[in-house]
Order: C-alpha cells, then sequence, then structure tokens
C-alpha cells in the first residue's frame, strides 16, 4: 500500500492532452499536407484533389485546436479535474480522494498503465485518465515503487479476472 498527495493544474492536463490526441493530430495532418503536395507538384498540378486535401489539412488544425481548448476547459476545479488529490493503492484499486469525489476505482476498471514523460496515467476503458504527476512524489525512487506496485496490482488482477 502506498499514499500520494496530488495537486493537478490545468497545465498538467494541456500537457497531456498534446501528447496523446494532439500529436497524432499533428501527425495526420502532416501526412495529409505531404499528400497534398505531392500531388499538386508532381501528378495533378491543377487538380482538384489536391484543393480538397489542403482543405482537409487546415480543417484538421482548426479542429484539433478547439479540441485543445475545449480540454482545458472542462478541467474545472468545482468538478474535481483538478486540484489537490489524495491517491492510495492497494490490492483492491486505486482510492481517490478529493475535496468532490471520494471512492474506489477497482483495478478491473483500467485498461492500462503508462508512464509517459513525468506522468502516471491510469488509463480507463472508456480512454478517461487519472494523471499522477511524477513532481508530487518525494524523490523518483518513491515514484518508480508506486509506479511498480501500480502495475504489479494491476496484472494480478487480470490474471484473477482470467481465472
Amino acid at each position: 500500500m502506498m499514499n500520494v498527495t496530488v495537486n493537478l493544474t490545468r497545465k498538467d492536463i494541456a500537457k497531456i492532452y498534446l501528447r496523446f490526441v494532439y500529436l497524432q493530430g499533428i501527425v495526420i495532418f502532416l501526412i495529409m499536407f505531404i499528400i497534398e503536395f505531392n500531388v499538386n507538384l508532381w501528378f495533378f498540378p491543377y487538380f482538384a484533389l489536391s484543393k480538397i486535401l489542403m482543405a482537409a489539412c487546415v480543417a484538421t488544425l482548426i479542429i484539433l485546436f478547439f479540441m485543445l481548448l475545449i480540454s482545458i476547459s472542462k478541467a474545472q476545479e468545482k468538478i474535481g479535474v483538478i486540484g489537490k488529490h489524495e491517491f492510495r493503492i492497494d490490492e483492491k484499486g486505486l482510492y481517490n480522494k478529493s475535496q468532490y469525489y471520494q471512492g474506489l476505482h477497482q483495478w478491473q476498471m483500467f485498461r492500462c498503465i503508462k508512464v509517459t514523460g513525468s506522468y502516471l496515467l491510469l488509463i480507463f476503458h472508456n480512454n478517461q485518465k487519472i494523471i499522477i504527476p511524477k513532481r508530487d512524489f518525494t524523490s523518483a525512487t518513491e515514484f518508480e515503487q508506486f509506479v511498480s506496485l501500480a502495475q504489479d496490482y494491476f496484472q494480478q488482477s487480470r490474471v484473477n479476472n482470467k481465472s
């Protein structure tokens, strides 16, 4: 069993969003742009397909920008997304306590556990995430122990569900 107190900020939400969603959108945009550029230069200089692809590229960027704004604006302190959270893990699951929420997330509720950059992400089956920043641990070793213990409990729950 381990405990950690986390202070989640809008900046944390934006970083995670940029890493997962926005980066994928930029890759799609670049692929579409390269295709449009090649189509325009080499094959069909006056072909309408190049115009459609360019419009799709611009639309992709605009949509991604607004998705980022929406994700940051949804992360309001009054609904319990950002702010202070106390997490505790044991063999039953992850206990989450904040001003607006208190409960247990059983390990079976999670799809996977990832470490990305300086964040631990516990990802639910519906792709919602619990974000735990590394900075809120007293040391890097404590963070690694927390991650290792969470992954062990998660793997044990998967084995128990199969049997």
